[in-house]
Order: structure tokens, then C-alpha cells, then sequence
């Protein structure tokens, strides 16, 4: 049997390390009978492997009941992990469709931008053709006006003396003036 000289326990953090003889040693009963103290040392070598023994289930059990608790918590983690992967995809499918959406945002602004500019431009082109229609409808006004008096002066002349050639001489630039005021407007189109 062991002795207690080659039994060594040493214990590091939670774990218990037992290092024994390997000898073995040869039971000869004849040792044993009438030999109490022999009988006493094998009954306390019995006694303590018991301890050892319980000590050994105790731990053991002790290990089943971590293992047990490790094992719940890794499955509370898994799932965890699950519910955050897919959490990460739906975020990344939210991430691909935002940027869909902004590229197609992207090119509608830039597009608006382009309308924009070609609005502009109309834009400026009809205000110049309105001033110049404001330039040309002051001209207009001018040899309209200046055709009717001439045509009024003409009139006059020829009522006064019909066989005077002033008085027609006016009347035909008064409807040349008219005619240049009338065709001024359509030849800016």
C-alpha cells in the first residue's frame, strides 16, 4: 500500500493534483494478522483514500454542475450571437438599400441640376428676347406714331390741294413707317 511519504497533493487555483507511487507493493496477509498497528496504519490508508475518494466525487460533481452551467450560458451566448448576426444582416441589407436609394437620389439631384441649368438658360434667352421686344416695341411705337402723323399731315395736304405731290409723298412713307413697325415684331421669332 501507499504510505502517506508517497502520496503528494498540490493544489493549483481550483484544481487538485495527486501524485503517487507506482510501485506496487505486495499484500501479504501474514503482515497483517496479529499485527495491529500494521492493521491500523492499512485502516487509515483505507480511511483517507475514502476521503480522497469523496473529495474526488465532490470535485467531479462540482465540475458536472460548471460544465452544466458553462453549457447553459454557452447556449444563452449562442443565441445571442444568432439574434446579433442577424441583426448585422438586416443592417447590412438596410446599408445596401440606403445606398441604392442614395445612388438613385444622386442621380436625380444631378439630373434636377442639369433641368436646372437648361431652365436657366431658357430663362436667360427669354429675357433677352423680352428686351428686345422692349427695345423694339419703344422703335415700333416711335414709327407708328411717327407713320400716323405723317399719314394725318399727308391727309391734310392732299385735302387741302389734291394735285399736291407732298401730301401723297407723306401718306406713302406714313404706310412704309407702318409697314417696317408691323413686320419688326415678326422678324425677331
Amino acid at each position: 500500500m501507499p504510505s502517506q511519504k508517497d502520496k503528494k497533493v498540490r493544489r493549483s487555483s481550483n484544481y487538485e493534483y495527486i501524485y503517487l507511487n507506482q510501485s506496487e507493493e505486495i499484500f501479504i496477509i501474514e503482515d497483517f494478522v496479529n499485527n495491529p498497528s500494521r492493521i491500523r496504519k492499512l485502516f487509515d490508508d483505507y480511511n483517507e483514500a475514502r476521503r480522497f475518494t469523496n473529495t474526488l466525487i465532490k470535485a467531479l460533481e462540482g465540475g458536472r454542475t460548471n460544465m452544466h452551467d458553462i453549457e447553459l450560458e454557452k447556449k444563452d451566448v449562442d443565441k445571442e450571437l444568432e439574434a446579433a448576426n442577424h441583426e448585422i444582416k438586416n443592417l447590412k441589407s438596410d446599408l445596401e438599400r440606403m445606398n441604392s436609394e442614395s445612388s438613385e437620389r444622386k442621380k436625380e439631384f444631378e439630373q434636377l441640376l442639369t433641368d436646372k441649368h437648361n431652365i436657366d438658360l431658357k430663362l436667360s434667352r427669354a429675357n433677352e428676347r423680352l428686351e428686345a421686344a422692349g427695345r423694339n416695341s419703344i422703335i415700333q411705337f416711335l414709327l407708328s406714331t411717327a407713320a400716323t402723323l405723317l399719314i394725318a399731315f399727308g391727309v391734310n395736304i392732299v385735302t387741302a390741294t389734291s394735285s399736291d405731290w407732298k401730301g401723297w409723298t407723306f401718306i406713302i412713307i406714313a404706310i412704309s413707317l407702318a409697314m417696317i413697325a408691323f413686320f419688326m415684331v415678326g422678324k425677331k421669332k
